[in-house]
């Protein structure tokens, strides 16, 4: 587990880009940029959550394609589910 150190101006930077480009080649040519530059920071910030609150599970970014208004393969956002209570936006 690695201690959160913030959100980093490139995680908004991949978000912006994303609402650009939402295709799955984008995501493909992407997919490491979104593993350290979105799920680490994210990951060790709810880490850091479950601590003070309830336990989180962060959203897979993938759209269940059948029942989508658009034809965008990824959400352009993540967000974090405590069970029972809602959910967490966390951009």
């Amino acid at each position: 587990m690695n201690a959160f150190q913030g959100l980093q101006a490139v995680l908004f930077e991949f978000f912006a880009d994303l609402v650009q480009d939402n295709s799955k080649d984008f995501r493909d040519a992407n997919r490491q940029r979104w593993q350290q530059d979105v799920k680490a920071p994210k990951s060790a910030l709810i880490d850091e959550l479950i601590t003070e609150f309830v336990p989180l599970s962060m959203f897979r970014p993938n759209r269940d394609l059948p029942f989508a208004q658009d034809e965008a393969p990824s959400n352009p956002g993540t967000t974090a589910e405590p069970p029972k209570y809602g959910f967490v936006s966390l951009l």
